[in-house]
């Protein structure tokens, strides 16, 4: 029974990693669950035909130990990413710096539709606040983040002399980093806004770039891209910790 819960595993997994394999998505990172399906289906083949015994006992056990210590460690990133899904600012905060994502040629992408509309909420009811927008310009975008993001806002209500656009980083790290140029971050209260699966680290780089008082403003994200949103964020947090960016 157990091996074909493998086998039903490994088509699940393999169906999600088709769905997310289109060139718009703008991250190869769907890769990932090609690579999962490819090893829940050949530990269900090996168990089937009773073939694990053909593996040396010392690679069999060091393969072990590792995917232990992998699910280990994105266990831990996630029980921590979890922590700061649902994060509230107070009011009347300085600055909100809002974090890039994808935009096509029609304008911000879902997961970046997800983050403004969470900031242009704020700002409506905090007409003090001052607003970051923080992207540069992918390979694969028309043009940088934050000019579709700043257009998106206007849009929206907020008034332009309100907004500050940073366009030039290409990662959370720069996102952070290039937003000091327009706020103090020894005295400003700032917010970080993001989606709910990226806001901890957001919240984290921002302190270890010199913050000195951090919020977080959580956005939604679409169900059907969690999964793979998430692991990539336990990933992407593991890689930050390992690098010191945190």
């Amino acid at each position: 029974m157990s091996v074909w819960i493998l086998y039903v595993l490994a088509g699940v997994t393999l169906l999600y990693a088709v769905f997310l394999s289109d060139p718009a998505m703008g991250s190869p990172f769907f890769a990932v669950w090609y690579v999962l399906s490819a090893f829940l289906f050949g530990c269900a083949w090996l168990s089937r035909h009773d073939l694990w015994s053909i593996i040396p006992g010392w690679l069999l056990i060091g393969g072990i130990c590792l995917l232990v210590i992998l699910i280990v460690l994105l266990g831990a990133a996630g029980v921590t990413i979890l922590s700061a899904f649902h994060r509230k600012a107070p009011a009347d905060l300085d600055v909100l710096i809002v974090l890039g994502a994808l935009v096509y040629k029609s304008g911000p992408s879902k997961v970046l539709q997800y983050r403004l509309d969470a900031a242009a909420t704020y700002l409506r009811d905090n007409p003090r606040t001052r607003c970051i927008v923080s992207g540069g310009q992918g390979s694969n975008e028309p043009c940088p983040e934050g000019e579709v993001m700043k257009a998106y806002l206007v849009g929206k209500g907020i008034e332009e002399e309100r907004i500050f656009m940073e366009n030039r980083s290409c990662s959370t790290v720069e996102n952070i980093r290039f937003s000091m140029e327009f706020c103090d971050p020894e005295k400003d209260r700032v917010a970080i806004v993001t989606n709910d699966f990226h806001l901890w680290r957001g919240m984290a780089l921002a302190r270890k770039a010199g913050f000195k008082d951090v919020y977080g403003i959580s956005g939604r994200s679409r169900v059907i891209y969690l999964p793979n949103n998430f692991l990539r964020e336990c990933c992407a947090l593991i890689k930050d910790y390992l690098f010191r960016n945190i």
